[in-house]
């Protein structure tokens, strides 16, 4: 006869009590896995429509009511009308062409002070001698 504390007795009463836990927890598994793969299966089916949906309606579709955008730049490239746009009209002036003497003299003549400046090979122009001239602004 077994008794009340058999060990094999202990163990059959706590399967006993464990069977519907564990037969309620394999329930759920193979429920979410059901609902898994009815998940997958309707996203299956249902991308390839909202995808073909998407490019049959075409870009701006989504709202009509935005404008359409132009393009931030043309590319020309024999266009005479462009280039005439685009041209920048020189000025050229004699006295800006003068040599040292003629500079020297200019400057004498505007009661201007000397500008020329030699350091070795280079010549360079004070900043007071070509200020604007009275009058004149660039």
């Amino acid at each position: 006869m077994a008794m009340a504390n058999d060990p094999e007795s202990m163990v059959a009463e706590r399967m006993a009590a464990l069977l519907p836990e564990l037969l309620m927890a394999l329930r759920r598994r193979t429920r979410r896995a059901r609902r898994r793969r009815l998940a997958v299966a309707a996203f299956a089916a249902a991308a390839p429509a909202c995808w073909l949906a998407w490019l049959l309606a075409g870009p701006g579709a989504a709202d009509p009511a935005s404008p359409v955008a132009a393009p931030a730049w043309t590319i020309v490239r024999d266009d005479p009308a462009v280039l005439a746009r685009c041209a920048v009209a020189g000025t050229m002036r004699p006295a800006w062409f003068v040599d040292d003497d003629e500079l020297q003299g200019l400057l004498r003549d505007a009661d201007r002070p000397a500008g020329l400046v030699r350091v070795g090979e280079r010549v360079l122009v004070a900043a007071a001698a070509v200020d604007p001239w009275p009058g004149e602004r660039p």
